[in-house]
């Protein structure tokens, strides 16, 4: 707040903003203020960045301290996180919602045809995020949909719900229509309750009832070899009911 304080307009930003939204790996580190670019720089209190979009980017109040919006401060994190790690963080963001997927468009669309650092790695982490997109819940799951993410592979509906399944949840983690095969990423432990073991067996005897097969990967399958998950799959593919064959 002193660092707000000390420059005019300022407002919380980068990974400063994105430790007041709770946003994966961003760490309480030396203040990180925006200002506007007219703007006098420096401050002994803070890393102080200029920008002149500053009257387009959102804010909001975090603590009572003004902050880029959730949406805003994941594209200004585009410029210093690999794409897979911002995936993760827009993922956990939309789990929360914390952030819409509308938001996170139109924080795109406003830099669109700037040359503000990081507008390429933003778009392409959003890259077919749309109004149906359904964010993974866990980094197994990411893990996984980044082991099937091979051109071999014909489409892979991820998060997909089926009519049949009236089982909660009532969505699979992912699944080849073509080939009739469902992919679950097994987050089960020792200690599962027997309940929930029960309520698995039930939905994949009644995937199978509906001429699906079901492939589950632990995280030490997907996490120790995912080229291994990735050949059974396809494995799997080859080797389908042959009424299903082309």
């Amino acid at each position: 707040m002193a660092a707000i304080l000390s420059k005019d307009s300022a407002i919380a930003s980068g990974i400063t903003a994105g430790a007041l939204h709770n946003i994966p790996s961003c760490q309480r580190v030396r203040p990180e203020i925006t200002i506007p670019v007219t703007a006098s720089p420096g401050s002994p209190l803070a890393v102080v960045r200029r920008r002149s979009d500053f009257d387009e980017i959102a804010k909001v109040l975090v603590s009572a301290i003004p902050t880029a919006a959730v949406a805003e401060t994941l594209f200004d994190l585009a410029r210093r996180m690999a794409v897979p790690q911002l995936e993760g963080a827009v993922d956990d963001c939309l789990v929360r919602n914390a952030v819409s997927t509308d938001e996170l468009h139109s924080a795109l669309d406003r830099v669109t045809g700037s040359r503000l650092a990081g507008t390429k790695a933003f778009r392409e982490c959003l890259k077919g995020i749309d109004r149906e997109y359904v964010p993974t819940e866990s980094e197994l799951e990411r893990m996984l949909f980044r082991a099937l993410d091979d051109p071999r592979l014909p489409q892979v509906d991820r998060q997909a719900r089926l009519s049949w399944w009236p089982i909660l949840p009532h969505r699979v983690d992912a699944v080849i229509e073509d080939w009739q095969l469902i992919l679950e990423a097994d987050g089960r432990t020792f200690h599962t309750k027997r309940s929930d073991f029960e309520q698995d067996r039930e939905r994949d005897n009644l995937a199978v009832a509906h001429g699906y097969r079901v492939m589950r990967f632990t995280y030490r399958a997907i996490n120790s070899d995912p080229d291994a998950v990735l050949r059974l799959v396809l494995e799997a593919g080859a080797h389908r009911p042959r009424e299903n064959l082309s």
